[in-house]
């Protein structure tokens, strides 16, 4: 079995067989799938916080059949019906369980970038299947709790109200609620929802795929365009991390 299709839950995917191009919701296209390969060689490395030997690991994996296979309205709107935990959160901020798909069909970009980045640092440490699982995983999805977020806060090209900022804060919850309806573990929902809480706090500084998923989200954050920011350099975004009190300082120099 290969490791990464494992992580990904790509092995009983009886709807598209082996070799074939699966359409693909966000560019509207077919896309070949890649050969996935995962080759490592052992390597003994002093790592810091992380002092276990680790391994040099390559992946290739094209994310967007993972993408396609959880990111979809369909699931969304399942979770509503299942979990009445994401009206309960919805309601607390006057919002109603409205799905603005086109959130997540524009940030595919985000996605990808931030599961690369992602999977740069995992390959510094070695991480256990699982710690790997929920670190490639809650790359992908960290952000699917926007889908409920209204457009006009999410890309406000001025700074927001506190309102309207609690609001957005919302979608790491919303994430973690979606992904429990879901056949995801626990460690890839934790992931996601822990992924912009403070690193001094206990359960993310005990949870190194939070760390992971927070580090990369904010370097790809930073290297693109917003509505509310032009994107930065490598210099201004490592610096712009290095005062963020959210992320683990030794993976901010990893990441660069």
């Amino acid at each position: 079995m290969n490791r990464i299709n494992s992580v990904l839950n790509l092995n009983n995917l009886s709807n598209i067989g082996f070799g074939e191009a699966p359409y693909n919701q966000y560019t509207h296209q077919s896309s070949p799938l890649k050969n996935d390969s995962f080759e490592c060689s052992s390597k003994k490395e002093n790592t810091g916080l992380f002092s276990n030997p680790i391994k040099k690991c390559i992946t290739l994996y094209s994310p967007s059949l993972f993408l396609n296979q959880y990111m979809t309205e369909k699931t969304i709107s399942n979770a509503i019906v299942t979990n009445p935990r994401i009206k309960e959160l919805l309601g607390s901020k006057g919002l109603n369980p409205v799905i603005y798909m086109q959130n997540l069909d524009s940030s595919k970009s985000h996605f990808i970038e931030t599961y690369d980045k992602a999977k740069a640092l995992a390959n510094r440490h070695n991480l256990k299947d699982d710690d790997l699982t929920a670190a490639l995983q809650g790359a992908l999805l960290h952000d699917i709790g926007k889908v409920f977020i209204p457009p006009e806060i999410l890309n406000k090209p001025s700074e927001l109200t506190p309102d309207e900022k609690a609001v957005v804060d919302l979608h790491t919850e919303l994430g973690a609620e979606i992904l429990k309806t879901t056949d995801l573990s626990e460690k890839t929902i934790e992931a996601v929802r822990l992924h912009h809480t403070s690193f001094d706090d206990v359960q993310k500084a005990k949870n190194l795929p939070a760390q992971i998923v927070s580090v990369a989200d904010s370097y790809s954050a930073l290297k693109e365009d917003r509505p509310y920011k032009p994107k930065m350099d490598d210099v201004m975004a490592k610096q712009t991390m290095q005062k963020d009190k959210e992320l683990n300082q030794q993976l901010v120099e990893e990441a660069f």
